[in-house]
């Protein structure tokens, strides 16, 4: 339906705001829009997970993703993306996804460990 943006309409989103469809700070993004399947969000998703973060533009959603990153640097948000992501990917496509998040996460812990 016209209610979601699906994975084109998210690579062209991530395109706009100068990310790659598989950096980190996309899947802290789909966390804080509490987004139920991965590559995809809903209207409502997006517009309540906007208005959260208070970005109305692209460039405002540009400057947040530091904001967005530092997520990871807090043990508790950690645990908590860490979890979301965890059943996100298992809910879609199994234990290859959940394996490759589980990588992603571990190898982000372990840069923000020695910083």
């Amino acid at each position: 339906t016209d209610d979601v943006v699906g994975p084109e309409g998210m690579e062209k989103f991530c395109e706009d705001i100068g990310v790659e469809p598989e950096n980190v700070v996309m899947l802290v993004l789909a966390w804080k829009l509490d987004a139920q399947n991965m590559g995809y969000f809903t209207l409502q998703e997006w517009l309540k997970g906007m208005t959260s973060l208070q970005c109305d533009t692209t460039e405002k959603l540009r400057n947040t993703l530091d904001y967005l990153r530092s997520f990871l640097n807090d043990s508790t948000n950690f645990k908590l993306i860490y979890r979301y992501a965890f059943d996100f990917a298992r809910a879609e496509d199994g234990v290859s996804d959940c394996e490759l998040l589980a990588g992603t996460l571990a190898e982000q812990e372990k840069r923000t460990s020695a910083a």
